[in-house]
């Protein structure tokens, strides 16, 4: 028994060794194959061929995976595509990038060498997820960090140009080109055109237009809902849901429904109707009204600042001015902390609000504290995640949540975001065009 088991041993541990020699072989001749395939790397390299030499580095990289074999055949290509940049060879670099930054996704090296090409390819979408990859894989390396902001805020200038616009929050734009009046949807795109007035359009495609047969309210389908008389200046945002619009007839704005009613009363300043209530300006006193036209309340301010559809109030908040200083005011009317301004731009959905202090603007949360200091020589508030601020030598240009300048100073004039693709912007003097991120 003791001899049987002593040849099992025997046999179990020439098994072993055998498989060990036969594994220590196959790694001798994958290591010799590993160093042929590198030594005839170096050898093309050396003697110009470029296109075999990173064939054969990538023979090596397939036996072994290395990110120093990776980083020469970076340094083959960085002198093939010096000499020949055509479109195939970066193309290819940009291929083998990418395999070197997947397999090593540590390595600086390649990640950055992947997104430049990629944007000399004209690949920026492509170069701006590469490179949030790369800020995940490099723990928000700035360099890179910089590259991504600056192909995520990428602009161009849409070709045709207005004498004026307006830009609710809506998605909806109207548009004068010197002649009649256009609307426009969010791609800058005319959905209906040729009427000498449109006023401002709601986020439900209702706005009041002035036709052959004189001013109608028109819904998004083009058909006429409503019928107005003569005479009308500017309008506002009608309410889908209280069926009022505001029209101004002369001096003053009045409250027009679409079955012929007109509510009393006669204002300076006239807000939209926004769940049965309005704000108004009455002999220089802001006042709240009802869809009957009964005053409900006389707000406690000396000014009021409306949202950019004629809301007074956006998120439960109020921008006023009280006791000779702007600020921001609950439901209560009770002022929102210890924030108080010389100067206060409009609120739009709870993004952070622009104020002025003296000469320079600066900008508040919701809470009236002070998230980016003030050192701007005119600001708008925050809409869709970007401000818009005002260098007097340089012009207007735009800067996002942290503050940072990522549309540069440049224009003469900016309206804001209405959407999150979208602005109108002056470039020369009386004319608009839309401006709108590259990548969508």
């Amino acid at each position: 028994m003791r001899n049987g088991k002593l040849v099992i041993c025997m046999v179990l541990l020439i098994g072993a060794i055998g498989s060990w020699l036969n594994s220590f072989h196959a790694a001798a001749a994958s290591n010799a194959r590993y160093t042929a395939c590198i030594q005839a790397a170096e050898r093309s390299f050396g003697d110009g061929l470029y296109a075999q030499a990173v064939e054969e580095y990538k023979s090596a990289l397939a036996i072994k995976p290395s990110p120093d074999v990776w980083a020469k055949t970076k340094e083959v290509y960085d002198e093939y595509y010096l000499l020949a940049p055509d479109s195939e060879i970066r193309r290819a670099y940009i291929r083998d990038m990418q395999s070197a930054a997947s397999a090593f996704p540590g390595e600086r090296a390649f990640w950055t060498m992947l997104i430049s090409l990629q944007m000399e390819d004209r690949r920026d979408a492509d170069a701006y997820r590469s490179a949030t990859q790369a800020l995940r894989a490099l723990k928000g390396d700035e360099e890179i960090r910089d590259i991504a902001d600056q192909l995520r805020y990428k602009t161009e200038l849409h070709y045709k140009t207005w004498e004026g616009v307006k830009a609710p929050r809506s998605g909806y734009v109207t548009a004068f080109d010197g002649s009649v009046y256009h609307v426009l949807n969010d791609a800058g795109q005319t959905i209906q055109s040729g009427y000498a007035f449109i006023g401002p359009v709601s986020k439900e495609g209702f706005g009041v237009y002035q036709t052959p047969l004189g001013f109608r309210l028109f819904d998004a389908k083009g058909v006429d809902r409503a019928a107005f008389l003569d005479g009308i200046v500017s309008a506002g945002i009608f309410s889908s849901e209280d069926k009022l619009v505001p029209l101004q007839i002369g001096e003053t704005w009045r409250y027009y429904g679409i079955y012929g009613e007109t509510l009393p009363g006669a204002y300076e300043k006239a807000g939209a109707f926004v769940r049965g209530t309005a704000a108004v300006l009455d002999n220089k006193q802001w006042k709240i009204i009802d869809t009957e036209g009964d005053v409900k309340e006389e707000l406690p301010f000396e000014d009021l600042r409306l949202g950019a559809s004629g809301e007074y109030m956006q998120a439960g908040l109020i921008v006023a001015k009280s006791g000779g200083k702007w600020g921001l005011f609950n439901s209560k009317y009770e002022r929102i902390g210890d924030f108080a301004a010389d100067e206060a731009d409009r609120y739009n959905q709870g993004e952070a609000l622009a104020f002025r202090n003296g000469s320079k603007w600066g900008f508040v949360d919701a809470k009236g504290i002070m998230i980016i200091e003030q050192r701007y020589d005119e600001a708008k508030s925050f809409s869709y995640g970007l401000a818009a601020v005002r260098n007097h030598s340089l012009g207007w240009g735009f800067i996002n949540s942290e503050g940072k300048l990522v549309i540069p100073y440049q224009f003469r004039d900016v309206g804001y975001f209405h959407s999150s693709q979208s602005c109108y912007v002056q470039t020369e003097e009386g004319f608009w065009q839309q401006l709108s991120f590259v990548l969508g």
